[in-house]
Order: structure tokens, then C-alpha cells, then sequence
């Protein structure tokens, strides 16, 4: 599944992209050659991967913000890590691996 992300425009450049910031604090430089016109600073933007899809109102992007907020959540409840993998990230990552291949 694909998802996009709300960003805010802190600063528009003059080629097509801005320098813009999610609700977690996350900072990227965002294209924008997508959009109808060139964002301006303060406007929420609909991100997916380092590209602007389309303009947002602050409602939209609160209120997205709220359901990816709520997604985090119920997946990080419905998959505990056992406390030795969440210590070896390695060891997480090859039993993922393995479930992916199937391999026991």
C-alpha cells in the first residue's frame, strides 16, 4: 500500500521544489512540478515519496495526520516484538525475511 504523507511548505525554490515539514519534524526537499500552481509558504501539501500529488487544507492534512497517527498505533499493538528482537534489529529483520520466503 502507498501512502502519502502531509508536508508543509516552509520554503518554495524557484526549480519545481520546496524545502517542506511533516508533523513529526521530518524536514525534505519536496518537487512540486505536479501542482496546477507553485505552493507557497505555510500550505499543507499531499507528499508521496519526495513528491507534491496535491495541495492540502490544513483540515485534510490534520485530519490525515490523525489517521496515520491511528494506523502507527493499531500496527504497533498488533505486532508486539519480542524484546530480544527489538534489542537486535538484525535478528528482527532476517526472521522477517525468512517469514516473507516462508522459511522456518
Amino acid at each position: 500500500m502507498c501512502l502519502g504523507i502531509p508536508f508543509q511548505v516552509q520554503e518554495a525554490g524557484d526549480f519545481g521544489v520546496a524545502r517542506c515539514v511533516a508533523a513529526t519534524g521530518e524536514e525534505r526537499l519536496v518537487q512540486t512540478l505536479l501542482l496546477e500552481s507553485a505552493p507557497m509558504p505555510g500550505q499543507w501539501l499531499l507528499v508521496h515519496i519526495d513528491m507534491a500529488i496535491q495541495p492540502l487544507s490544513s483540515e485534510e492534512a490534520e485530519l490525515t495526520n490523525e489517521a496515520l497517527l491511528a494506523l502507527g498505533g493499531a500496527r504497533d499493538a498488533a505486532v508486539p516484538v519480542a524484546p530480544e528482537l527489538a534489542a537486535e534489529p538484525a535478528a528482527a529483520e532476517q526472521l522477517s525475511m525468512k517469514n516473507r520466503e516462508g522459511v522456518s
